[in-house]
């Protein structure tokens, strides 16, 4: 399941749109809609989850925290409920005080924000990562 042969087979068949429906057909596949849970605005959770950053952020001298968006920001269904959660998280970290990269505005920038997500993979590409990288040293520079 987790082999490069896996992967590599299943990334190429997920390229062919008769075979994706054919294969979420037979249960073998399951659409990338149906692996993403769909978030809810709970302000517990992100209360919860500014205290545990910001005390791995007051546990160091200086701290930068780079804000990862959902990739639900751009999908239908998901995307309000996401943009609340992402500026809500973000408001209270620089409420705090904490340095804060957002990645959202300049992915959004672009375009094409999804592009720097793999296509069947909620995690960044090799763009992506470069992205962020020009950033954060843009910020450390500053």
């Amino acid at each position: 399941m987790h082999s490069a042969i896996y992967l590599a087979m299943s990334y190429e068949l997920q390229k062919i749109p008769m075979m994706c429906a054919f294969l979420e057909k037979k249960g073998i596949a399951r659409n990338i809609e149906g692996l993403v849970n769909k978030n809810v605005i709970d302000d517990k959770v992100l209360i919860s989850s500014k205290d545990e950053l910001i005390m791995i952020v007051r546990s160091v001298d200086k701290a930068v925290v780079l804000i990862i968006p959902s990739r639900n920001l751009w999908q239908v269904g998901y995307a309000d409920t996401e943009r609340m959660i992402h500026d809500k998280f973000v408001r209270m970290l620089l409420k705090e005080g904490v340095s804060v990269v957002d990645m959202r505005p300049a992915l959004e920038a672009t375009g094409s924000p999804t592009e720097y997500y793999f296509k069947t993979d909620p995690h960044w590409n090799e763009d992506g990562h470069a992205l962020a990288a020009r950033l954060l040293a843009d910020h450390l520079k500053r």
